[in-house]
This record gives structure tokens, sequence and C-alpha cells, in this order.
């Protein structure tokens, strides 16, 4: 290190008191200034921190709030719960964003926005639990709340972090630069006054010293240059930033390493601060240079450079560290570059417009919005991209937008140039380059909701066009609405009914002695089970009438009946017209009983006669009377059985026996027992699950299973039989099943077997009346029941009958 003494031409005595106090002033200031900029490095940082997370918060709160609001379409590519996620994650940052940085909030704000956080959370809690539309409202009235203040906040961060930077870039190095100049003008004081002074002084060694130790503690780096641009000095701050001793700097090792622009590009010595002061003759400043190390490693520095006219002095140079700052300025492009790119990937459109009307930034959402590609917007005003926008309620939201720093959220409907229609959920909010938006597609959507409103429209119309009586009413048995074909029929006008209980169009008991005042209950209570249903109504006038009834349940979205649709067809023509028939039948079978008791006895007297007749005379004439009287003989007895089996026949709805609730294993015991003989003759096996208890008459239940099982013993192929009965329960009937292997039935005589006297087979190959299917159809119906048959020749046949769980007796 070269030595500063010079020959004093003056005494120190004069300079001495000033020149101190001046030194220790401009190491004051620098301390303090260097503290300074340590405190805005930090803060820079947490502050570009809560700006990033409140950044994403932001979106996460208009995205999850799209969310919720458009799950309900159907084509939606999200759901109410993605939605409710995206909410809470929102809630979360910005609760995040106040912790890290809370300076970055005025003391009001900060309770606003506090206090609106506080608010949406406890709604959204409460629509999280319960999403009823009243605390959707209420949700949607906190969002726009915590929007507004978000917005509010998220403005004035900007300013302040603008202001911090701009302060930070251009108060510090000016400002420390000028601190350290003025130290070194102080040291160049010293040194002037010491080259002022007598050589022989003896306390001029004393000041050399204090000089550079001054320059040592200094926290600026300081080099002095030759003549020959040598550095004559360094200092421990230098030193210390450049990574190196003050021997590797004083022989020139810095001058191997590679040194960069502020844009990372290499600078060439021309553009040193050193070359551009030596140059020029004047002061240069703040040169913002990278030095990059044998490590790998870049120094960032902000280098001023101060020409000097004295023999041994050509420069001084200062350096301040900047890397922390570029550090943090990095961090805020690579926060601002994943900030695009979560709006570029967003499936939502996201669009910045400028206070020019000029697109600035649009993702490939939007782009496609627009019918358009981002590079034929980006740089163009909306004017020129779709002519008259200007005369559209877009346009108006968005310049109040930006004038009034107005939040809007709407719906739009976009007219383009060729004159397609599209609509979009927007969400407009106010940015510091003018607008920003947020937009959801939902054309599709739109067009569906048209639809289901022309569908209604139609609904609405063939409801009230349609000759059948239409009603919905509550699940507590109000009406809410009554079409005008019911009113025509009923007597009554739509507003006489509605709101009116339903019971007003129901009689208490109907003209058969059915109990009905517990109908309308039972309805509501058990709507499937009370699907289809035929009951006796009364009009206004007092008449009545008997209409049959389909009734559909309407639940709510707990899974509760909440209205019952009701369609009513007049059947009182038919109801009569069944009451004829009826007694049609009534006197039919009346016949059927008298005549074929009646017929019994001179039956009984002529076959008496006949086996008489045979019995004394056989053999005592030629063979063919003895024919002849077998066959009268013959004819006789299957007279009888037919006579029976028709008696048999008429009396199932005579029977005064009635229907309740009994044991069908009982009966099913029963008839096995009567069919004990047979069943032990054709060594048949008789299989059968559990059997429930139904409402029946016992002794025709067993008669059922008695001719269905005994027709699987006698229709029987070379197999020995086996005969299996199986109940199930279905919606509301008990649906019994007799399976056996026998012969089968050809499916063409299906329900030509259940007619009475229909047989299909000789009384050769099977004996039998062939009135056993038809018997059991008759008290299968009057059951309310219904049979069947699934067969397929040579693989066997099953029987099916239903009885109802509910009791059917009218008798």
């Amino acid at each position: 290190m070269k030595n500063f003494t010079t020959n004093p031409n003056r005494a120190r005595t004069r300079y001495q008191t000033w020149t101190w106090i001046a030194v220790a002033a401009s190491i004051l200031v620098c301390v303090l200034i260097a503290g300074l900029h340590f405190k805005q490095q930090e803060s820079l940082r947490s502050m570009t921190e809560a700006i990033t997370t409140l950044h994403l918060a932001r979106i996460e709160l208009a995205k999850g709030f799209l969310y919720v609001t458009l799950s309900d379409d159907p084509e939606a590519p999200f759901s109410r719960d993605e939605g409710l996620v995206l909410l809470r994650q929102a809630s979360t940052s910005f609760e995040a964003s106040m912790n890290i940085n809370a300076d970055m909030f005025s003391e009001s704000d900060l309770a606003e926005f506090k206090q609106s956080l506080s608010e949406f959370q406890t709604k959204l809690d409460e629509y999280s639990a319960s999403p009823t539309p009243r605390l959707e409202t209420e949700l949607r009235i906190a969002f726009h709340n915590l929007e507004s203040q978000a917005n509010q906040v998220d403005g004035q961060s900007h300013l302040r972090l603008e202001k911090l930077a701009g302060e930070l870039n251009r108060g510090f190095a000016l400002t420390l630069g000028g601190a350290a100049l003025l130290l070194l003008g102080v040291c160049i004081m010293m040194v002037f006054a010491g080259q002022a002074g007598e050589k022989a002084d003896a306390g001029l060694q004393e000041r050399e010293q204090k000089l550079v130790q001054l320059l040592n503690i200094l926290p600026v780096g300081v080099s002095i240059l030759d003549s020959e641009n040598k550095v004559v000095f360094s200092n421990p701050t230098l030193q210390k930033i450049l990574h190196m001793t003050d021997e590797g700097i004083s022989t020139g090792v810095y001058k191997k390493r590679s040194y960069i622009t502020s844009d990372g590009s290499p600078m060439n010595a021309d553009n040193f601060a050193s070359s551009q002061a030596a140059k020029t003759g004047k002061p240069i400043h703040a040169i913002e240079t990278g030095i990059v190390t044998e490590s790998g490693e870049t120094i960032w520095t902000n280098v001023s450079a101060v020409p000097m006219n004295f023999p041994d002095w050509k420069m001084v140079i200062t350096t301040t560290d900047i890397t922390e700052r570029k550090e943090a300025d990095e961090k805020l492009r690579e926060s601002e570059e994943r900030f695009r790119s979560i709006l570029d990937n967003m499936i939502e459109g996201c669009q910045i417009i400028d206070f020019d009307w000029r697109y600035v930034y649009v993702n490939d959402t939007v782009a496609g919005h627009g019918h358009n590609t981002r590079e034929a917007l980006i740089g163009h005003t909306m004017m020129e991209k779709y002519p008259g926008i200007e005369e559209t309620e877009l346009f108006s939201a968005m310049r109040d937008c930006m004038e009034n720093h107005v939040v809007h959220h709407m719906e739009n409907k976009f007219t383009y140039p060729d004159g397609s229609i599209g609509y979009f959920e927007l969400g407009i909010q106010p940015v510091k380059e003018g607008v920003f938006i947020l937009s959801v597609d939902v054309t599709s959507r739109k067009k569906m909701e048209n639809q289901l409103k022309e569908n209604e429209r139609q609904y609405r119309e063939l409801v009230q066009n349609a000759n059948s009586a239409i009603l919905r009413w509550k699940s507590n048995g109000d009406i809410a609405f009554f079409n005008e074909f019911a009113a025509s029929f009923f007597g009554y006008s739509p507003k006489e009914v509605l709101g009116k209980p339903v019971s007003i169009l129901v009689p208490p008991t109907d003209s058969t002695g059915d109990d009905l005042s517990e109908l309308v209950q039972s309805i509501a209570q058990n709507p499937e089970q009370f699907a289809n249903v035929v009951n006796e109504n009364i009009r206004k006038d007092g008449s009545r009438v008997w209409m049959a009834w389909t009734n559909k349940p309407v639940y709510d979205e707990n899974g509760q009946v909440m209205e019952i649709l009701a369609v009513g067809s007049d059947i009182t023509a038919q109801k009569q017209m069944e009451e004829e028939l009826r007694h049609s039948n009534a006197e039919l079978e009346q016949f059927a009983y008298i005549a074929s008791h009646d017929l019994q006895e001179p039956l009984r007297a002529v076959a008496g006669m006949v086996q008489l007749l045979q019995k004394r005379y056989e053999g005592k004439l030629d063979e063919r009377a003895d024919e002849y009287i077998g066959h009268a003989v013959e004819a006789a007895g299957r007279m009888q059985a037919l006579i029976q089996a028709l008696l048999a026949y008429s009396r199932v709805e005579r029977r005064n026996q009635p229907i309740e609730l009994i044991d069908a294993g009982e009966c099913l015991d029963a008839a096995l027992k009567n069919l004990t003989v047979a069943i032990r003759e054709s060594h048949a096996k008789v299989t059968a699950d559990p059997m429930p208890k139904v409402h029946a008459d016992p002794m025709q239940l067993t008669q059922i299973f008695q001719n269905l099982i005994g027709n699987g013993i006698k229709f029987r192929g070379d197999e020995e039989p086996q005969i299996h009965i199986s109940a199930i329960q279905l919606k509301d009937v008990w649906q019994f099943s007799v399976r056996d292997n026998g012969i089968g039935i050809e499916p063409q005589y299906f329900e030509r077997i259940f007619l009475i006297f229909q047989r299909l087979h000789t009384r050769r190959e099977y004996s039998g009346t062939g009135i056993g299917l038809a018997l059991c159809k008759k008290i299968i119906e009057r059951h309310r029941g219904s049979i069947w048959v699934e067969s397929h020749p040579n693989e066997g046949s099953t029987f099916h009958f239903t009885l109802p769980i509910r009791s059917t007796n009218h008798e």
C-alpha cells in the first residue's frame, strides 16, 4: 500500500477541529444510511411476499366465487365443493398476507379488512354447512365487501411498494455515495492539511494512521487508483464485497473476473464507472454492475467514480453491495412470472385493459372467448377489435371501475362481429394498469336456461290445456297449483283453492263406505306406496266423482317430500260401467250357481239309473249295448265333476269369509297335506322358502297352492317331479312363485290356460276338468292380485301370483 504522506505547507492546527467534526458526522451518516438500507431491504422483501400472497388470494377468491355460483350448470367443469375449497384457501391467504407485512395497510384499512374477512369466513362456514338460497345471498354480500376491501388494500400496497423500491433504488445509492464522497473529501482535506504542514511535523504519521482507520470503518467499499490505474488502497468493506484480500485487489486479480450489466449481458471495460469518469472527467454515480466470481456467484453492486487531480491519486471509487436488493427484485419478478403463469393456465378468462382501452394482457381462454388470438389482441384497443363496444353495458362498467375503483360483477351478452352471441359471467376490478377482468363462458348454460324456459312455457301450456285435473299440493296438504281444467271440473276458481287444504276435494267417506279422512296424510307420508290411487272426490256443488290419480313426489335438497304432483282423470263413467258389470256378473254367478245346484239332483238320478242299468244288464245285452251304457255312465260322471267345478267357481265371490292377515305357510302346509297321496305316488320332491304373513282368505289361498302344486305333479315328464315355492316382497305386493320341472307350456297358450274349461291335453293324457287355473285366477282377482306363467316346452313352468301387502277387503 502506498504512503499518503506529502509535504505540508500549512499548520494543521488551522483545520484540525473542523476536519474531525466533519469526519465524525460523515461516519455517522454512512452508518445510519447503511442501517436504513438493510431495514428497507427487509421491508421490501416482506412487502413483495405479502403482495404476491394477496394477488393469489384475490384470484382464488374470484375463482372460487365463480365456481360456487356457476356449479349448478351440469356442463361446468367444476363443482360447488371445489369452489368452497378455493374460498377457504383465499381466506387463509388473506390472513397470511396481513401476518407477513402489516405495514402495507393503514390502521383504518387494516381494521376494515379484518372485519370484512371475519364476516366472510363466518358466512362461508354457514353456507358450507347448509347451502340454502338465503345463505348464498349473504355469502355474496360478504364476498363483495371483502373483494372491495382487498382491491383497496391491493392498490395501496402497490403504491407503497413502488414508493419504497424507488426510494431504495434512487436515494440509497446517491445518498450513500454522497456521504462516502463527503467522507473522502474530509479525508482529502486531512491529507491536504497534512501537505500544507511541514514534512517534519511529528504528528503527520499519526494523522495518516487515523485517516486509514476512518476509511477502513466505512460501510461502503472504497478504492483509490493512482495514475497508472493501479489500486493503491482498498478498505475492508470492499474486500468483503468482492470476496478478495487486499493483496488480490492491489495486484489486479479482480480484473480477471467477468462483469455483467443489470440485464445480464456482458459489460465491457468502457462501460465501467471508472472508465466513464476518466473519459468525461466528471463524477459518475450508481452504475449497476454484476461481478461474477470464480465460483460462479454473482455479486451485484452500485459503483460510483470521482476523478481526482492529485499527483498520487487519479480516481476514488465507491462500491455498494446491492445483492440483497437484486435478489428481492428477482423474487418480485419471479412472483410476477408465477402470477402470470397462473393466469395463463386458468380455465377462466383473464385480461388486463389499460387506461387507453388497450389489451396489455390476455390469456388463451380470453382469446378463445373473443374468437381471436392473443397476438391479435395485445397492443390493440377494444374499439379496434370490437367496434361499437363503447355503447355496451360492459364498457360502462369498465369505465366506472377505472374512474371510481368500483368492483363490478355482471352477466354479459356479447355479440361478435359475425353476429353470433356469447354469454359470460364477468368480475371486473381495478388494478394499477387499468382493469382486470375474470370471465367464465356460460353460453351453453344460458342456452340450456333458455331451453328450460321454453320447455317450461310449453309445459305450462300443456298443463293448462290438458284434459286432466293437475294440481300440486305441499306436504302439509295445502294446494300450490290448480290448472284450468281442474278449476272448471271441480267448480272452483284457482284463487278459491290456492293455499287451501286439498282435503276440500276429498269427502270423509266415499259412496262405498271407505274411510278417506287420512288419505291425504297417507299419500304425503308414503307417496311411492300411493303412486296410483282411485278414490271418490267431491265438487264445489257437492256432487261426487270418481278419479284415478297418479301421484309423484317432489323432493327438496335434503330428500324430504316437498310437494305432491297429482294428475287425475275422471273415471266416473267407467266406475258406473264397472258397477253395472259387477251386478251383471253377480246375476250370472247367481244363475250359474242356481242352475248348477238345481241340475245336480236330476243328474244324480240319471247317473244312478244308468249305473243301475249297467249293473243289471251288463253281459246280458250285446257288446254295443254295454259300450253305450259305459259311455253314458262316464258322461254322467264327467257332468257331475263339471257341475261341482262350476259351483266352486261361482262360490269364489260368494264366500262370506273376510280377507284377513294370515300365515301363508300354514295354507301351504294344508295344501301339501291334501296332496299327500299324489306326492307319495309320484315320488315328488316339494321344497319351500319361508312364507310371509299376508292379507287373504285362508281356504282360498290353500286352494291356490293345492291347484298349482297339483298341476306340477300331474303335468310331469319322465323325471320325478321337483317343485319349489318361494315368496319375495316387491314395492307394494308379495309375489309368490311355484316352479316345477314338468312338460312346460307353449307361449301361445299362456293366456288360454286361465280360461274356464280350457284344456291343452286330452282326458286320456291328463285327467281333470280344465277349471283349476281359472279358479286360481278368479280367487287372486278377488284379492286384487294377478297371476301369470313363465314356461318353455320340456323345461318346466313357473307360475307367479301377487297379493297386495295392504288389506283389500271391500266385502
